[in-house]
């Protein structure tokens, strides 16, 4: 499992080289371009740069610099992400709080002696090279608004405020209405991305909460789902008793390969809706597009190998079944010949004969056990409300599989 990067292919076929040089060939029968599994975290990660930065997020980010006591400097960065939108706007906001000690203390005075909330939040500030901190400060931003909004007319009045710095909130840091809304539809995009990749990505959800400078960043709420925490979620058990459940639990099997194609479908077919909820938006509209080509042309490159296909399948879970209910009729021709050619094929390389012991066959509804996983990740994952689960005169064990229902997935 490698990044994306060109190189990774090269050195995938250099290995294959060197295990038929030393082994002969029955020691690498998988293809080079089959072995080829790509990381799910870091697909999320450039379609996600896709949909904040465009096509231009390596230049974007290049272009980036951290902030100075130069005058000039900070004009020309502020100027910089100006040029990003809604989202260059909320940035210049949390660096202009973030700059003096003096704006944080006025900016939390307002939260805790005007507002009377009970704690004080300082939003996230992000990191150009990781999108999770720029969703983690659109989150703070999102959930700090109203704060905000009384901030901001503050500040350009105060007596003490610098004649550039005043001109600088003016020009590059004020949220009009249509930025607000933006910023809201942006932010309900990039939230599948996150719930994805911190599902997916164990170790990054762990960073990420450890990263948490105190005990109520890690506790704030998803901005728009006040039962969700940014790094827990709230689920409902069969009591109907509200329960949180951390995104990085470690015995989860989230981040397995039979969860990828179906990570896949659920992105483009949110990317799919917002291209269409989105038209009038020519700036939002483009990087959407992006997004969806980005994720569309990785989706794509997983056919080459057909690992991911056969790891979905052989989850009791998942089956074809998933794929007949959520995939074009188009993308389903062959797929059960497919199937049965690549079992053959396996059990010939490890020579498994694929015809059971009727008195040994194991029925999906023997399974009783499975991995746990929560409401939302993995709805996949279900049995099914009808069919059978018998094995309908098959003789083989495969058959029989492929023709019995889902399993539940407790």
């Amino acid at each position: 499992m490698l990044d994306n990067v060109t190189n990774n292919d090269t050195a995938v076929a250099s290995f294959h080289s060197l295990l038929v040089n030393k082994y002969g060939l029955e020691a690498a029968p998988i293809s080079p371009t089959e072995r080829r599994l790509r990381c799910m975290g870091h697909i999320l990660n450039l379609a996600a740069k896709s949909l904040l930065f465009e096509s231009d997020a390596e230049a974007f980010e290049c272009e980036t610099t951290k902030l100075s006591d130069n005058d000039a400097a900070i004009e020309r960065e502020f100027q910089h992400w100006r040029q990003a939108g809604s989202i260059g706007k909320i940035h210049n906001l949390v660096a202009f709080i973030h700059r003096s000690p003096q704006r944080k203390e006025a900016f939390t005075s307002i939260q805790l002696n005007v507002l009377k909330w009970p704690h004080s939040i300082l939003p996230h500030t992000d990191n150009a090279t990781r999108w999770n901190s720029v969703f983690l400060m659109l989150n703070d931003v999102l959930n700090l608004r109203e704060p905000i909004e009384l901030y901001l007319p503050r500040c350009r009045t105060s007596k003490t405020i610098d004649k550039n710095d005043k001109q600088r909130l003016e020009r590059h840091c004020t949220l009009t209405d249509d930025d607000w809304e933006e910023s809201i539809h942006l932010h309900a995009l990039l939230y599948d991305f996150w719930e994805l990749t911190l599902q997916m990505q164990g170790n990054v959800a762990k960073k990420l909460r450890e990263d948490a400078t105190n005990m109520a960043e890690r506790h704030q709420t998803v901005y728009g789902k006040s039962d969700e925490y940014i790094f827990r979620r709230s689920t409902s058990t069969s009591n109907s008793i509200s329960t949180s459940t951390s995104f990085f639990d470690e015995t989860s099997e989230d981040g397995t390969l039979l969860n990828v194609l179906p990570a896949f479908d659920h992105l483009l077919s949110k990317l799919e809706t917002a291209k269409t909820m989105y038209t009038n938006d020519s700036r939002f509209t483009t990087s959407i597009n992006l997004t969806w080509k980005k994720m569309d042309d990785y989706y794509n490159k997983s056919d080459l190998s057909k690992a991911y296909l056969v790891t979905a399948v052989l989850d009791p879970r998942v089956k074809l079944r998933y794929f007949e209910q959520n995939w074009r009729a188009e993308w389903l021709v062959n797929a059960r010949e497919k199937l049965d050619m690549y079992v053959e094929k396996f059990s010939s390389i490890v020579q498994v004969q694929l015809e059971a012991d009727e008195n040994t066959l194991l029925h999906d509804n023997d399974m009783n056990e499975t991995q746990s996983s929560n409401m939302t990740f993995g709805s996949w994952r279900r049995c099914d409300d009808e069919g059978t689960n018998e094995p309908s005169g098959f003789a083989k064990e495969w058959n029989i599989y492929l023709e019995g229902t889902r399993v539940q997935d407790y």
